[in-house]
């Protein structure tokens, strides 16, 4: 993903995850390293996939930027995902 994850944008976002979903991988990873802002209903997209990821015993691997990585940090929702963190 890259660019805006935010209320315009989140349905991509999201057509892009069920497709992946679909396949019913133990691990799914999500690069977001090129996502130069996220908003609430980004941040909501990506704690729904956490959610379906628990419940479907699926890890979620984000590869976060610092911009995306921070807003995980201040939301407080980081712990919640495998991140790998990249400058």
């Amino acid at each position: 993903m890259a660019g805006e994850l935010d209320f315009s944008e989140h349905q991509v976002a999201l057509d892009a995850i069920r497709a992946a979903e679909a396949d019913d991988p133990r691990l799914l990873v999500i690069d977001l390293t090129e996502v130069e802002f996220i908003d609430s209903t980004g941040v909501k997209t990506l704690l729904d996939l956490e959610g379906r990821a628990r419940s479907d015993q699926r890890t979620v691997r984000l590869i976060v930027g610092p911009v995306v990585a921070r807003v995980l940090d201040v939301a407080g929702i980081a712990e919640y995902f495998d991140l790998v963190r990249r400058t």
